[in-house]
């Protein structure tokens, strides 16, 4: 799929000349980066399976603060990739 037209970019053959090359470096930074995400969500799972090490008994409105501002970061995440909001 090519994003830039001739007619816009008058560069663009040698522009398209750097795609490979370009390409490779996306694909081989994308995978970093996915591979730090799922790392960051396996530590927030682990977190999160613990109850972000909080005991029953000493949950306090601070503890609830964070829950709900940890939830809302995830959902707006979810609402950024295009997943529903609430789900």
């Amino acid at each position: 799929m090519k994003f830039m037209h001739k007619s816009i970019f008058p560069n663009f053959d040698r522009v398209e000349g750097l795609n490979m090359k370009n390409r490779k470096d996306a694909v081989e930074r994308y995978m970093e980066v996915m591979s730090s995400i799922m790392y960051q969500l396996d530590k927030l799972k682990d977190a999160a399976d613990n109850f972000f090490d909080v005991s029953p008994d000493s949950v306090n409105w601070s503890n609830v603060g964070t829950a709900v501002h940890v939830d809302d970061l995830l959902k707006e995440i979810n609402a950024f990739l295009g997943g529903k909001e609430n789900e």
